[in-house]
């Protein structure tokens, strides 16, 4: 029988449109999940080809991950702002996600990175659609 720790717990989604990568993470996460999302993450990257994008996270279904998730966390963002991520827009399910969320970005991005919160997902897509048009103008 194979141990709990080899499977992953919880589950992700990740979509292109254009030049947003559009991310949806549920239920609770451990390490192995955490690993093949930052994988997976990677492998859409080279998509933008160098290009400003976005990234839009949809933590409503999510349940938090281990302190060895959020280190994962920390190192995929520098990944992500070193290739080109002009901003992220996230929907976190409670204000503690929030908090938490926060606490992240600030020990894992450079104050160039734009981040907002959002309730509602068409105004975080239309956010994300507005800062790139204002990024690549800058370009």
């Amino acid at each position: 029988m194979e141990s709990l720790d080899n499977k992953m717990h919880g589950g992700f989604e990740l979509t292109t449109i254009g030049s947003i990568l559009l991310t949806e993470g549920y239920g609770p996460w451990n390490e192995k999940t955490a690993e093949a999302f930052c994988e997976q993450m990677k492998l859409k990257i080279p998509e933008f080809a160098g290009a400003p994008w976005a990234s839009l996270i949809d933590q409503r279904l999510w349940e938090l991950g281990t302190p060895r998730v959020w280190e994962l966390f920390d190192e995929q963002l520098k990944y992500m702002v070193a290739h080109g991520l002009a901003c992220q827009a996230i929907l976190p399910n409670s204000n503690m996600y929030k908090h938490m969320t926060k606490q992240h970005i600030s020990r894992a991005s450079s104050d160039d990175l734009k981040v907002e919160y959002f309730t509602d997902y068409d105004e975080a897509l239309e956010w994300c659609l507005t800062q790139l048009k204002q990024a690549k103008a800058k370009n």
